[in-house]
C-alpha cells in the first residue's frame, strides 16, 4: 500500500507479508493503533501519538516521532529521524543510523544499533543489547543492564546518570565522556574500556563492589571528576590520568599493568585507596609536584613495577609494599604514618623527604639522598645508602633493627636511647658524618673513606676496618673501638680532637692514630703492620705489642706514665728521642727496639723470658737492673748499658755496644764496642769476644784518661781494629792508656787508628791488659794541608814552631791535637782571606763612583741619551755602565754650568775555587759634580762621591766594611758624531775587618782597621750613527787602575793576629760595546729616551789579588796567601730611561748586570741634573 498521506484515528494492521510505505505523511492519533507485521517503510513523516506495534520490519528513513507508546519486537531501522517523547519499547532489533532522540522513556530488552546520533535526555533503559558506533549523548538516564557496547562517543552530560544494572556490561573502544556532576555506575556488571577507546570523567564514575571496570586505553578523570571502584578496576592500557583535580577512590581492588598517572596536568589530584592497589606497570604521582597518594589500604608495588612520586605519597594506616624487582622513587613527600607499615623488598629512592612514624621493613635496597627519617621502628635487613647530600635522622623514641647494612655518605643523625647497627660501610667515594645524643653501637664499620662523628651520645664499635679510610673523633660523646684493624697494603688514621677507647690494633698495613686513646684498658698492637701513635694518650692498663711495629715519638704516645710496656715478637719504633720509666716485660717472643736514627732512654726495669734486639740508627739506653733472661741482640744502631745485663750480649756488624754499666754473661762482638758514653768502662762478667772486622772505639784526653773495658772471663781478640778517639787538649809527647782489662787475654788485635794528625796510636798487650799510647809523630802542618793557601800558613808554622813561646805555644799545642780535617779548617781560618775580599770590593766601589760619573759625560757627547761606560776593573766583578742625562735639548740650548747627583745601589756575588774567592758584597753610594762647556764641543768638570761597602766570607765566619771617598777630574770632546772622554781619579778607602778563629777548644776573634788607595785613568771612544728606528753607538774604552793597601796590624786574636806589609794591585781593562737609544717628545715639551747596552770587557794584567803577612806570634814566618784570579772575559748589560724637561731638569733611571763565569753583580742608579 502506498499512499501520499495516512492518518489513522482507530486501527491499521499491517499483517506479515504486507507492506506498507508512506512517501508522504503517517499519522497515529492518540486514539488510533497501528500494527505493523510486515514491512512499513517511511521515508517522510511517521508520527505516533497512540500506539504503535512493530513485530515486522520498520524502516525509517525519513522523521519518525513517537509521542504515544512503540513498541518493537521486530526489527526498526532509522536512517533519518527518530524522536521519542513518550515510550519506545524495543524487544527485537533497533538499528539507527540516523538520529535517536529520547526524551521520555526508551526501554531495550532486544538490540539496539545506533551508528548514527543517539540522543537521550529521558530515560533510556535497555536489558538486551545496545551497541554504539556513532555518537550517543545521555543527559538524563541511562541504565543498561544487558550489553552496552560503545565504539564511537558516548557522552554522559551534566546531571546525568548511566546506570550498569545487574548482569550489565559496559564496553567502552570508543570514547566515554562522563561531564561535571553526571554519574556513571558499575553495579555490579564490569565496564569495560577495550584497546583504543577513551573514558573522560567529569562528573562521578563508580564501580561498585561486585562491578569490574577494565581498562586497555585511555582513561582521563577530568576537572571534578571522580572514579569510585569498590568492585575491580582492571588497567593494563597505556595510561589512566587524573586531570585537573581529579580523584580516584580505591576501596576495592585496583590492578595496574599500564600506566597510572595521577595529576598529569599540574593540579591537585588525588589517589585514595583504601582497598587493595596493585601495580606492576607505572603508578605516578603528580609530576607537576601537585596533589596526593594516600594510602589506608594495602598498597602493592609488585615486580616490575615502578612507582614515582613527585607530591605527597600517605601510607596512613595501610601497608605500602615495595616487592622484589619493583622500583619506588621519591622525589618530593613520602611519609608512612603511625599503625602503617612499609616494607620495602626491592629499590626505594628518596631524594626528598622521607619519613616513618609507623614501621619500616627493608629488606631490599634503600637509597636516600634526601632528608629520611624515623620516629617509628625501622628493621633492616637489607641495604640502605646514605647519599653524599642525605641525611637520615633517628628521632627519640624510635628502634632501629635487623641484620642489614648502611652505607654512609651523608649524614646520620641518631638521637634514639638506643641504635645498633650490625653493618656501617663508608666507600672511599664517602665522607660521612655520624652525630646526635642517643647511643650508638656498630658490629663491623667498614671505612674506606671518611667517617666524622661528631655526637654527644656514646659510639662503640666492635670491629673497625679501616683499608684506606679515615676516622674522626670530633663529638663529645664517649667512643669505644674493639678492634681497628687494616689490612696489608693498606693505610688508614684515626684523628679528631676527641678521645677515643681502642682495645686492639690488628694492622698488617698501616695505622696512624692522631686521636687521644683513654680509658682503663690496655692497648694491643697485633698483626705484621705498622701502628703509629701521635697523641698524649691516658689509657692506664698499658700497651701490649704483639706483633709488628709501634711506632711513637714521646712516652706520653704510650699512655698513663704507671702503664707497663709488654712485647712479645713485637718493635716499638721511635720517631723522636724521648725517656720512659716504664717497667717493660719481654715475653716469649720477645722484643726490638727500632730507635730509628733517634735516641729511646728506658729508665725502668725489663724483665721477662724473652730477648731484646736493638734495631735501626740511633740509641737506646738501658739504665736500671733488667732481668729478662732471652739474650740481647744489637743488629744496628748503638745499645748504651748503664745499668745492667741478666744475660748474653750479640753484637752485630752494624751494631755498637757502650755504656757505663755491667753485662752478667759473655758478650760477642762482630761490630762495634765504645765502652762508657764519654768516656768511661763497661763491665762484663763473663767473657768477650771480639770478631777480625769489629771495632773497639776508645775514648781518651789528654789529662790520661781513657774508656776502659773491664772482664772478668777471658778476652778474645781475633783481629779487628782499634780507633783512638782524642778529645781536644794538649797532650804529652808520649801517653799510655789501660783501654782492657781481664781475667786473661787472648790474642791481639790488628790495627789501630787515631783521629790526631800529629799524634801517631799504638798498642801493647800483658796477660791481663791492652794498652794504647799516643806519641807525636814526625807530621808536620804543611803535611796535612791540600790547598795552596793551607800550605802557606802551614808552613809558616812550622817555621814558627821551633822558636814559639807564649801564646804561640798554646796555639801550637791546640794545633798538634787536631785532626787532619781539623787541622784544614785552622789554617783556613788563620790565612786572613777577608783583606783579600776587601781589596776585590775597593776596587768594585771605586768603579761604581766612575760608573755614576761617565754616565754625565755620556751626555754631553752625544745627542742622546747615552752611558758613556765607566771603566771596568776585573776586581770590581761589575759593570758601571749607567743611562745618561743627556737630550737633544741640551743641544740646542747649550747651557753652560751643570749640577749633578746620582745615587746607586749594587750586589755582587764572587765565586772562586778557593776559600778565599768565596764572598758576597753590598754597595751603596752618592756621586755629584759640577761641569762648565768652555766650547759647543768641549767640556770640564769635576766631582766627588762617597760608598758603603759591606763584605762577608761565604765559608768562613769573616767580614769587613769599608768607607770610601773619591774625587775625579773629567772632560769630554765631541765632533760631529765622533766623541772621545777621558777620566782621571782617586779614592781613598777605610777598612774595617773582623775575623773569628776557631782551633779545637781555642777561639779568637781578630780585628784590624786600615787604610787603602785607589787611582784610575780612563778614556773612552765612540761614534754615533742615526737610523731612522734607532740610534747606533758603537764605542771601545781602556781602564788603568792602581789599588795600594797600607800595612796594618791586627789586633784581638793574640798570637794569631797577622801583621801586613804595603800592597799594591793594578788592573787594565778594556771594553768593546754598543749603545742604542732613541728619542721621545713627552707631553709639556720634555723629551723621554731609554736606552740599551751591552759590553764585551777583557782583563789584560789579570794580576792575582794576594796578602803578605806573618802572625803576631812568629813574625819572622811570613807567608803569602791568593784569591784566584778571576776570569778575564765578561759581559755588561744594562737598560735606562731618561726625562729632560724644558726647564733645565733631567732625570733618569737605570740597571746593569755584570756577568761572568765566577761572579755576577747587580746595580740600580737614579739621579737628577740641573742646568743653567
Amino acid at each position: 500500500m502506498n499512499s501520499y498521506r495516512l492518518e489513522n484515528y482507530s486501527y491499521i494492521e499491517n499483517r506479515s507479508g504486507g507492506t506498507l510505505t508512506s512517501t508522504w505523511d503517517l499519522t497515529n492519533f492518540s486514539a488510533g493503533t497501528l500494527l505493523n507485521a510486515g514491512t512499513l517503510n517511511n521515508s517522510r513523516t511517521l508520527t505516533n501519538a497512540g500506539t504503535l506495534t512493530n513485530s515486522g520490519t520498520l524502516t525509517s528513513s525519513g522523521t519518525l516521532t513517537n509521542s504515544g507508546t512503540l513498541t518493537n519486537s521486530g526489527t526498526l531501522n532509522n536512517s533519518g529521524t527518530l524522536t521519542n517523547n513518550s515510550t519506545l519499547s524495543n524487544s527485537g532489533t533497533l538499528g539507527n543510523t540516523g538520529t535517536l532522540n529520547n526524551a521520555a522513556t526508551l526501554t531495550n530488552s532486544g538490540t539496539l544499533n545506533s551508528s548514527g546520533t543517539l540522543t537521550n535526555s529521558g530515560t533510556l533503559t535497555s536489558s538486551g543489547t545496545l551497541t554504539n558506533s556513532g555518537a550517543l549523548t545521555n543527559s538524563n538516564i541511562l541504565t543498561s543492564s544487558g550489553t552496552l557496547t560503545s565504539s564511537g562517543t558516548l557522552v554522559n552530560q551534566t546531571t546525568a546518570v548511566l546506570n550498569v544494572g545487574i548482569g550489565g556490561t559496559l564496553t567502552n573502544s570508543g570514547i566515554l565522556n562522563n561531564d561535571p556532576s553526571s554519574w556513571i555506575n558499575c553495579s555490579p556488571g564490569p565496564c569495560t574500556r577495550s584497546p583504543g577507546g577513551t573514558l573522560n570523567i567529569f562528573g562521578t564514575l563508580t564501580n561498585a563492589s561486585t562491578g569490574t571496570l577494565t581498562s586497555y586505553s585511555l582513561v582521563d578523570n577530568k576537572s571534578g571528576g571522580v572514579l569510585n571502584n569498590a568492585g575491580t578496576l582492571n588497567n593494563s592500557g597505556g595510561f589512566v590520568s587524573f586531570l585537573y583535580a581529579g580523584t580516584l577512590n580505591n576501596a576495592g581492588t585496583l590492578n595496574n599493568t599500564g600506566t597510572l598517572n595521577n595529576s598529569s596536568g599540574g593540579y591537585s589530584s588525588y589517589l585514595n585507596n583504601s582497598g587493595v592497589l596493585n601495580n606492576s606497570g607505572a603508578l605516578i604521582n603528580s609530576p607537576s609536584s601537585q596533589g596526593s597518594i594516600t594510602n589506608t589500604g594495602t598498597l602493592t608495588n609488585q615486580s616490575g613495577g615502578v612507582l614515582t612520586n613527585y607530591a605527597a605519597l600517605n601510607n596512613n594506616g595501610g601497608t605500602l609494599n615495595n616487592n622484589s624487582g619493583a622500583t619506588l622513587t621519591n622525589y618530593s613527600g613520602l611519609s608512612n604514618y603511625a599503625a602503617s607499615t612499609l616494607n620495602n623488598a626491592g629499590t626505594l629512592n628518596n631524594y626528598v623527604s622521607m619519613g616513618n612514624s609507623g614501621t619500616l621493613n627493608n629488606t631490599g635496597t634503600l637509597t636516600n639522598a634526601g632528608a629520611l627519617g624515623n620516629a617509628g621502628a625501622l628493621d633492616n635487613a637489607g641495604t640502605i645508602t646514605i647519599a653524599a647530600t642525605g641525611t637520615f635522622t633517628q628521632y627519640a623514641g624510635a628502634t632501629y633493627s635487623g641484620a642489614g647494612s648502611i652505607r654512609l655518605g651523608g649524614t646520620l643523625t641518631q638521637n634514639a636511647a638506643g641504635f645498633s647497627l650490625t653493618t656501617l660501610d663508608v666507600t672511599a667515594a664517602d665522607t660521612g658524618l655520624l652525630n646526635g645524643s642517643g647511643a650508638t653501637g656498630v658490629a663491623t664499620g667498614n671505612v674506606s673513606g671518611t667517617l666524622n662523628y661528631a655526637g654527644t651520645g656514646s659510639l662503640a664499635v666492635t670491629n673497625l676496618n679501616l683499608d684506606g679510610g679515615t676516622f674522626n673523633q670530633n663529638g663529645a660523646g664517649a667512643v669505644s673501638i674493639g678492634t681497628a684493624a687494616v689490612s696489608g697494603g693498606a693505610s688508614g688514621s684515626i684523628g679528631g680532637s676527641g678521645p677515643i677507647g681502642l682495645a686492639t690494633a690488628d694492622v698488617d698495613g698501616a695505622l696512624t692514630v692522631n686521636a687521644a686513646i683513654a680509658g682503663a684498658g690496655a692497648l694491643t698492637k697485633q698483626g705484621a703492620g705498622t701502628l703509629t701513635l701521635t697523641a698524649a694518650n691516658t689509657y692506664s692498663g698499658g700497651t701490649n705489642i704483639n706483633g709488628g711495629t709501634l711506632s711513637v715519638g714521646s712516652d706520653a704516645n704510650l699512655g698513663a706514665a704507671a702503664g707497663g710496656l709488654a712485647l712479645d715478637g713485637g718493635t716499638l719504633q721511635t720517631s723522636a728521642g724521648f725517656t720512659s720509666n716504664r717497667t717493660v716485660t719481654l715475653n716469649a717472643g720477645g722484643g726490638t727496639f727500632d730507635t730509628n736514627g733517634n735516641s729511646l732512654t728506658l729508665t725502668g726495669s725489663a724483665g721477662g723470658t724473652g730477648a731484646l734486639t736493638k734495631q735501626g740508627a740511633g740509641m737506646l739506653t738501658l739504665t736500671a737492673a733488667n732481668t729478662y733472661s732471652g739474650g740481647t741482640f744489637v743488629s744496628a744502631g748503638a745499645l748504651a748499658v748503664n745499668g745492667s745485663i741478666a744475660g748474653d750480649v750479640t753484637v752485630g756488624a752494624a751494631g755498637t755496644l757502650m755504656g757505663s754499666g755491667s753485662i752478667a754473661g759473655n758478650v760477642d762482638n762482630s761490630g762495634t764496642l765504645a765502652p762508657g758514653n764519654s768516656i768511661g768502662t763497661t763491665t762484663i762478667a763473663g767473657n768477650y769476644t771480639h770478631a777480625a772486622g769489629a771495632v773497639y772505639q776508645a775514648e781518651v784526653n789528654a789529662a790520661g784518661q781513657s774508656d776502659r773495658l773491664d772482664v772478668g772471663g777471658t778476652a778474645t781478640l781475633n783481629g779487628g781494629t782499634v780507633e783512638a778517639l782524642a778529645a781536644a787538649g794538649l797532650y804529652y809527647m808520649r801517653t799510655r792508656y789501660a783501654i782492657l782489662t781481664a781475667g786473661s787475654v787472648a790474642g791481639t788485635f790488628n790495627n789501630v787508628t787515631s783521629n790526631l794528625a800529629f799524634l801517631t796510636p799504638s798498642l801493647s798487650y800483658d796477660p791481663t791488659h791492652v794498652y794504647l799510647n799516643l806519641i807525636r809523630n814526625t807530621t808536620n802542618f804543611a803535611d796535612v794541608a791540600l790547598t795552596r793557601n793551607q800550605r802557606a800558613v802551614a808552613s809558616a808554622l812550622d817555621s814558627g814552631s821551633p822558636t814559639a813561646s807564649g801564646d804561640m805555644v798554646t796555639v801550637m799545642d791546640a794545633l798538634l791535637n787536631q785532626s787532619a780535617d781539623g787541622a784544614r779548617s785552622a789554617y783556613n781560618q788563620m790565612g786572613g782571606h777577608a783583606h783579600n775580599a776587601m781589596t776585590g770590593a775597593n776596587f768594585s766601589a771605586m768603579n761604581r763612583y766612575l760608573g755614576a760619573l761617565n754616565g754625565r759625560m755620556g751626555g754631553f757627547t752625544s745627542d742622546h741619551a747615552a752611558s758613556a761606560g765607566a771603566g771596568l776593573l776585573l776586581f770590581a766583578y761589575n759593570n758601571a755602565e749607567t743611562a745618561s742625562d743627556a737630550s737633544p735639548a741640551w743641544v740646542a740650548r747649550n747651557p753652560e754650568r751643570h749640577a749633578w747627583m746620582r745615587g746607586y745601589g749594587s750586589r755582587g756575588d764572587r765565586s772562586g775555587n778557593d776559600i778565599s774567592s768565596n764572598y758576597d758584597y753590598r754597595i751603596g753610594g752618592v756621586a755629584f759634580g759640577m761641569d762648565r762647556a768652555i766650547s759647543r764641543d768641549t767640556l770640564f768638570g769635576v766631582s766627588a762621591g762617597y760608598s758603603r761597602t759591606d763584605v762577608d766570607m761565604k765559608d768562613l765566619a769573616q767580614n769587613g766594611q769599608a768607607d770610601s771617598y773619591q774625587l775625579s777630574l773629567y772632560a769630554a770632546y765631541r765632533k760631529e758624531s765622533l766623541y772621545v772622554n777621558g777620566v782621571l781619579s782617586y779614592g781613598y778607602m777605610r777598612n774595617d775587618t773582623s775575623r773569628n778563629v776557631v782551633v779545637g777548644g781555642l777561639s779568637r776573634k781578630a780585628r784590624a782597621d786600615y787604610a787603602a788607595h785607589a787611582a784610575s785613568v780612563s778614556a773612552e771612544i765612540g761614534y754615533r750613527m742615526r737610523t731612522e728606528a734607532v740610534d747606533v753607538i758603537p764605542l771601545a774604552g781602556l781602564q788603568a787602575s792602581f789599588l795600594n793597601r797600607n800595612g796594618f796590624s791586627e789586633s784581638g786574636a793574640g798570637a794569631l793576629n797577622l801583621v801586613v806589609g804595603r800592597d799594591s794591585t793594578s788592573s787594565l781593562l778594556g771594553s768593546l760595546g754598543v749603545r742604542l737609544t732613541k728619542d721621545y717628545a713627552a707631553s709639556g715639551g720634555g723629551t723621554i729616551t731609554p736606552e740599551l747596552r751591552a759590553k764585551w770587557l777583557h782583563e789584560f794584567k789579570h794580576d792575582d789579588t794576594l796578602l803578605n803577612a806573618a802572625f803576631a806570634g812568629a813574625p819572622a814566618a811570613t807567608f803569602s796567601v791568593r784569591g784566584d784570579r778571576a776570569k778575564r772575559n765578561s759581559l755588561a748589560l744594562g737598560v735606562g730611561m731618561n726625562y729632560a724637561s724644558p726647564k733645565n731638569l733631567s732625570l733618569f733611571v737605570a740597571l746593569d748586570a755584570n756577568l761572568a763565569r765566577d761572579r755576577k753583580e747587580y746595580s740600580g742608579f737614579a739621579g737628577v741634573r740641573y742646568a743653567w
